[in-house]
């Protein structure tokens, strides 16, 4: 008999957050729930993803400057999406402005999109939003266009 204990089964270590640093600014990394996206917390404390590669390779900050200078355009094109599907879709600086902007008008529409179970870019209520958010420079014309199409 060996007094090493017998090794039942292996375990996976637990993921551990960790911080990327770019300027003053820290983001901290957090556990992925994809194989191909970094969950990120961004310093104003929203959670977003970033696509890669693979998400068990560790985050650079050249990496996450990159996207965060450059995210993907991607295409979206359905009938119906949900409110974090819209958030989604929003670039950091589009979320940023959304989420920090003083107007009423445009806090409404935030409030009216959040509390949506669907919305669906031909309703008179999303392309409403819509055009407020361009009229306030929440966002340009071309890139409502992309986000509600």
């Amino acid at each position: 008999m060996s007094d090493e204990p017998e090794i039942i089964e292996e375990v996976e270590p637990a993921f551990e957050p960790y911080k990327v640093e770019i300027g003053d600014a820290v983001y901290t990394v957090l556990e992925p729930t994809e194989e191909t996206s970094h969950r990120i917390q961004m310093p104003e404390g929203f959670v977003t993803g970033v696509p890669c590669a693979d998400s068990s390779v560790e985050l650079t900050s050249e990496d996450l400057g990159g996207h965060l200078d450059n995210p993907p355009s991607v295409s979206f094109a359905r009938d119906t999406f949900t409110p974090l599907d819209l958030f989604d879709r929003l670039t950091q600086a589009e979320q940023l402005a959304l989420v920090t902007s003083g107007d009423v008008a445009v806090q409404l529409v935030k409030f009216q999109f959040s509390t949506a179970g669907d919305i669906k870019p031909a309703d008179p209520r999303t392309i409403a939003g819509k055009g407020l958010l361009v009229s306030k420079g929440v966002l340009t014309s071309d890139r409502a266009d992309e986000i509600f199409q």
